[in-house]
């Protein structure tokens, strides 16, 4: 909510006042929901509402936690799925990891609809699963799907700014760098060593300017025996990169750019190794120097 306040008043300070009333009715929706919510009450229950609202390639879910006939804690999840999926698949899913992960099980799950699997999920998870489809308990799961709905909205207005923000960086470091191509795909190389001994190659990866850390890895130094650093960054290099060109490790991608730490020698080192059209820089952080 607070998020939504700060945009209705920058959107009011920059006079975009009906972008400003949009907001402002967006944040009175959430009131209303949660005053309504305040008032639930269920004779001594202990149960979990699950609610869900589908968008383009996410879908927000939303947990109402009544125990002792009293809510106790609203939940919000965000989903997100490649290609459209029907409501069932997705309460299948989220039921599934979400109860098999949870210590504070309710006795019964209230859903709109079953959820694929439902008798399997219900032996494996020992809650049992039921369907409103009229009453109070059906009321609920409509405020609860109108509750994920907004989480859905604020979660895909926060995306959508963040991604603006990171191709807008990503342009800036291509034109600084005088890059060939935007670096969607950013590998950075790092050597650490104790006077050549124990050493080990690191390799971090940005994808679309955010750590991707299933791509992280470490190469331990094979053919290198001293310090030297130049020597132990073009084995790195070249180990890496015969991932791509080996038809069994087509699955790494190649990268837009590659930085690796230390200065010249580095880069020099480095260069021969790489396939062509990928960018290099190099980071001599001694001397703050690129």
């Amino acid at each position: 909510m607070e998020s939504i306040q700060q945009r209705m008043r920058q959107a009011a300070g920059k006079k975009m006042y009906e972008q400003a009333a949009k907001w402002r009715d967006r944040l009175l929706a959430i009131q209303r929901i949660i005053e309504k919510q305040k008032v639930i009450s269920l004779n001594n229950e202990s149960l979990d509402l699950v609610s869900c609202y589908s968008g383009s390639g996410k879908t927000a879910v939303n947990v109402f936690q009544v125990r002792g006939g009293k809510l106790v804690n609203r939940l919000n999840f965000i989903i997100g799925h490649a290609a459209p999926q029907p409501e069932k698949n997705i309460l299948q899913a989220f039921t599934q990891q979400y109860y098999t992960a949870v210590t504070d099980k309710p006795k019964l799950i209230i859903m709109k609809h079953p959820p694929v699997g439902k008798k399997l999920l219900e032996k494996a998870l020992q809650i049992k699963i039921a369907v409103a489809q009229k009453g109070r308990l059906k009321h609920y799961l409509n405020l609860g799907e109108e509750n994920a709905k907004n989480f859905y909205d604020q979660h895909q207005a926060n995306w959508e700014k963040n991604v603006t923000r990171t191709e807008t960086a990503l342009k800036e470091l291509q034109k600084q760098l005088r890059l060939k191509t935007l670096p969607k795909r950013i590998e950075i190389y790092d050597i650490s060593n104790i006077q050549g001994r124990t050493a080990v190659g690191s390799l971090v990866v940005f994808s679309n300017g955010l750590p991707d850390k299933k791509w992280y890895r470490k190469f331990k130094i094979k053919t290198v025996h001293g310090a030297n650093d130049p020597a132990m960054m073009a084995e790195v290099i070249k180990r890496r990169f015969q991932h791509t060109a080996e038809a069994k490790n087509k699955n790494w991608p190649k990268p837009d750019l590659v930085i690796v730490d230390g200065g010249i020698a580095q880069l020099n080192a480095s260069r021969p190794h790489l396939p062509p059209n990928i960018d290099i820089a190099a980071l001599a952080k001694k001397n703050e120097e690129l």
